[in-house]
């Protein structure tokens, strides 16, 4: 083996050797490898500084802004925000219940007008109706008190029991083309209720026969 004598002989022994493909392989990847790690060490001091200088930054903000004076702002901001939000909500759901309120409102008087229609017309009718009984009851009564004016009248005159007032009543009715019972008679004579309107009319006309031919 010879020996290298002078620095150009060093340095060629040591390219020559370089220039193995083993040896050169293995001195590329150890380059590469201490690229990578000074790349990557670089890259996380570079990383930790920025970091550094933006929280350093972002402390100095916070410091500046919190002041009283900052905070009275804020504070005063807030309060100016909430009041005119609550304010807002508030006209809204006044002005929403209003509209809800007028529209009920205006079915509810549209109903009481069609309802008070109604009553003045059930009225209206109820009081035909109770005109129409009243005049019945009348007329009724007048009839009844006729009967009875002129039953004990005849029954007085011609001596008669009440038995037989009221048979001579039932055949003068019968001659008037009536059909009327004793018992029928003997009812109405005492007021006893349930007369039917044919009673009466038949009552009604024997009176009225009486005191048209006025004979006792």
């Amino acid at each position: 083996m010879n020996i290298p004598q002078s620095s150009e002989e060093l340095n060629w022994h040591y390219a020559s050797q370089f220039d193995v493909p083993g040896v050169r392989i293995r001195r590329e990847w150890k380059l590469r490898l201490l690229i990578y790690r000074f790349t990557d060490l670089d890259l996380m001091k570079c990383k930790g500084k920025v970091s550094d200088e933006l929280y350093a930054c972002a402390i100095e903000i916070v410091d500046d802004l919190d002041t009283l004076e900052i905070e009275k702002t804020f504070t005063e901001f807030n309060d100016k925000l909430i009041a005119k939000v609550d304010m807002s909500i508030s006209n809204s759901f006044i002005s929403e219940i209003s509209k809800i309120y007028a529209e009920i409102d205006g079915k509810l008087t549209a109903e009481a007008v069609k309802n008070k229609a109604r009553d003045d017309d059930f009225t209206r009718e109820a009081q035909k109706i109770f005109s129409m009984v009243n005049n019945i009851t009348t007329k009724v009564n007048n009839i009844e008190e006729a009967c009875r004016n002129e039953f004990s009248r005849l029954m007085k005159a011609r001596n008669y029991t009440f038995d037989e007032m009221c048979y001579s009543v039932a055949v003068n009715i019968r001659s008037l083309g009536g059909n009327i019972k004793i018992p029928t008679v003997k009812n109405f004579y005492n007021g006893v209720s349930g007369s039917k309107v044919s009673t009466v009319n038949q009552i009604n006309a024997w009176v009225a026969s009486f005191n048209n031919n006025n004979v006792e």
